[in-house]
């Protein structure tokens, strides 16, 4: 009766390990891939702002290009 005691109390010992040493890699897991995806949507944010910005530049590039002609003129 000890003996089985032992076993059962020692097996699920075992086990509780097993299952906290995989929570901690799948928490680490997680953590990792959450500071992935935030870098990726800070890298985009930024290419995204940047193309904003060229475009800004070219339309009022396309305004000014004919008032100016028509300040020339005027």
């Amino acid at each position: 009766m000890m003996v089985s005691f032992i076993v059962f109390v020692f097996g699920n010992s075992q086990n509780f390990y097993r299952g906290m040493v995989k929570r901690f890699e799948t928490e680490n897991a997680l953590i990792l891939q959450k500071e992935h995806l935030e870098r990726t949507f800070t890298i985009l944010e930024e290419i995204k702002n940047e193309a904003l910005g060229q475009m800004t530049d070219g339309v009022a590039h396309q305004i000014n290009t004919p008032l100016g002609i028509i300040q020339l003129y005027d």
